[in-house]
């Protein structure tokens, strides 16, 4: 279905598109102030996008079925192609518990395009597993090279959970999890 919903996206000029979304998301996570920073892709990221992105946001579907065509290396190069000198990308990797063999393969895939690959794990409990890992991949920035002190500051004094420490172990894995990738 990734074919049907980009053709559906694609009826909408993006303005219409941001309107549909901060409906279904009911404004929870769109705020005018933080979309003016953000370009949303609807459709594959085509071999023609060159050094367009700081950063490439990737919530696909499951790495099964109708998804497959989107966890080929072909897919993950033209992603890194679509980036900036010093971009980042972040993906869902799915449940460390529940898909093993499919985040296997996808890391591999990601190993072989991108020269840093990490893994960054939160438990998210209405997930499969509970616990859920995502892929942080860039050609060049390690993604605990750079923390912002003066933005953190910022963020932690509004945040109950979010600190420093919290921050830092969300890449730190447990040995099963390093062993499988």
């Amino acid at each position: 279905y990734g074919e049907k919903a980009s053709s559906f996206w694609k009826l909408f000029k993006p303005e219409e598109r941001l309107t549909i979304l901060k409906r279904i998301y009911k404004d929870h996570y769109f705020q005018d102030n933080i979309l003016a920073r953000f370009g949303f892709i609807f459709s594959d990221v085509s071999k023609d996008k060159k050094n367009e992105f700081d950063i490439v946001l990737i919530d696909s579907t499951d790495p099964m079925g109708p998804g497959e065509g989107l966890f080929t290396e072909e897919f993950y190069t033209n992603v890194k192609n679509s980036l900036k000198e010093g971009g980042i990308v972040a993906a869902q990797s799915e449940s460390p518990f529940v898909n093993k063999e499919e985040i296997k393969k996808m890391y591999n895939l990601l190993k072989k395009v991108f020269p840093v690959c990490s893994t960054y794990t939160s438990n998210i409990p209405t997930y499969p597993g509970g616990y859920w890992a995502w892929a942080f991949c860039s050609e060049s920035v390690k993604p605990l090279s750079y923390f912002a002190d003066d933005r953190y500051e910022d963020i932690v004094k509004t945040c109950k959970i979010y600190n420093r420490d919290y921050h830092n172990a969300r890449f730190a894995l447990p040995n099963y999890l390093k062993e499988l990738l």
